[in-house]
């Protein structure tokens, strides 16, 4: 980006910095990937970012309320079609996603309709999702009258949450189900696999692991 002046000017370089990165830090327009959610994909930024999120997405589906829509990054004009008051917004760096809109609208553009998450529905929020997430900071908890509760970004260091997410390469070493969700019991069983199976795994959340294919399996079951 060009400066008009001189570019030691610390006012010019405040200028130059709140026009390429959002108001976590991260820089505008950061090469994306695509995550998906129970069918519903959001555009997320590259890295850590994307396995955080994809944990989010999950969590919240399986322990809040199943994922109904589900949106990233977007671009200067999309932000500002969204309706979005601030052109900083964490969505233009692909570090924000909103899960149920729909359900859940932003209070400074829906005043006379907001209304935030019930209690118990906000607990496991907090219980569920974001405890295990200590990067990720709530749209609820937003001052008047920006109060969000479909909305979540990425506040703090990526790194030591994405590296007790990470995945990789399993042998199965008891015989065990694929799950179509971390539920357990006999009626989310998918298909059995053999002792021996190699299995490829995408997302760890401790006692389930999401693997490369979309299935769950319990992690006990499988080794390194």
């Amino acid at each position: 980006m060009q400066v008009d002046r001189n570019p030691d000017d610390p006012h010019q370089r405040r200028r130059v910095i709140a026009m390429t990165t959002t108001m976590n830090g991260y820089s505008t327009d950061p090469p994306t990937t695509t995550i998906t959610v129970n069918g519903k994909t959001a555009t997320v930024r590259k890295g850590d970012v994307a396995l955080i999120f994809l944990a989010l997405g999950w969590l919240y589906h399986h322990r809040v309320e199943p994922v109904v829509t589900f949106n990233g990054y977007r671009s200067a004009s999309t932000n500002t079609a969204s309706g979005s008051v601030f052109s900083t917004s964490n969505h233009r760096s692909a570090t924000a996603v909103d899960i149920n809109g729909y359900k859940w609208p932003y209070q400074a553009t829906h005043r006379n309709t907001y209304k935030p998450m019930p209690a118990a529905l906000a607990k496991k929020v907090r219980r569920k999702v974001l405890k295990k997430l200590p990067c990720v900071r709530w749209g609820q908890d937003f001052p008047a009258p920006y109060g969000d509760p479909m909305h979540f970004e990425i506040t703090g260091n990526t790194a030591t949450t994405a590296n007790k997410l990470r995945g990789g390469k399993y042998k199965v070493k008891r015989a065990t189900w694929l799950h179509d969700g971390p539920k357990g019991g006999t009626k989310n069983r998918t298909r059995k696999l053999r002792k021996g199976t190699r299995v490829t795994v995408v997302l760890n959340l401790g006692k389930w692991a999401l693997t490369a294919k979309g299935d769950w399996i319990r992690m006990k079951r499988v080794k390194k």
